[in-house]
């Protein structure tokens, strides 16, 4: 992977846990665990309940400027070289449309297992530029989700106060399809 200049990601980053898969929780204090969840938009069949499609250790519906100062520190740990002054990139509205278009994706294609982790390059100004995908289960799969963060908007990244060019990673591991 090729660093962007000053900052770069670390290759295990931003983590979104799709469908049944678990996730540790953080939390603003050590002892109070939270789990932020995202229902698929339709039921499975045979049930009336709606599956979990998306869950995470931080809310994944808010941006960047609603997550608390707890919340910002864990976004920010999962890059190199943040000063106290640095913001990274971030999707406006927050990440949870762009994991429930991939997890739709995903769906779709029938793939049953495996990790995704892609890295979208953002620009000062907020617009996607190159997608890098480091690691797939699926080439059809890493061609969809280049597609959907390639589309998105995004907070541009701060650097020493002033907007600046960086990576947004992107990792999601799948578990087995529910039959």
């Amino acid at each position: 992977m090729t660093p962007l200049p000053t900052m770069s990601i670390k290759k295990y980053s931003f983590i979104a846990t799709l469908l049944l898969a678990s996730v540790t929780a953080y939390a603003d204090e050590p002892t109070k665990t939270e789990k932020y969840v995202v229902k698929e938009d339709t039921n499975r069949t045979g049930s009336m309940l709606k599956s979990d499609a998306i869950s995470s250790t931080i809310p994944l519906d808010k941006s960047y400027e609603d997550l608390t100062a707890a919340q910002k520190d864990y976004v920010k740990s999962k890059y190199e070289k943040m000063g106290p002054n640095d913001e990274p990139p971030y999707p406006v509205g927050g990440p949870a449309q762009i994991y429930r278009e991939i997890s739709k994706g995903r769906n779709k294609i029938g793939m049953s297992s495996g990790t995704l982790f892609l890295a979208v390059e953002i620009d000062d100004k907020g617009e996607p530029g190159k997608v890098e995908v480091y690691e797939s289960p699926d080439i059809d799969l890493s061609k969809f989700a280049a597609k959907i963060v390639a589309r998105h908007k995004y907070k541009p990244a701060i650097c020493n106060g002033v907007p600046c060019k960086m990576q947004y990673p992107i990792e999601i591991r799948f578990s087995a399809l529910p039959t």
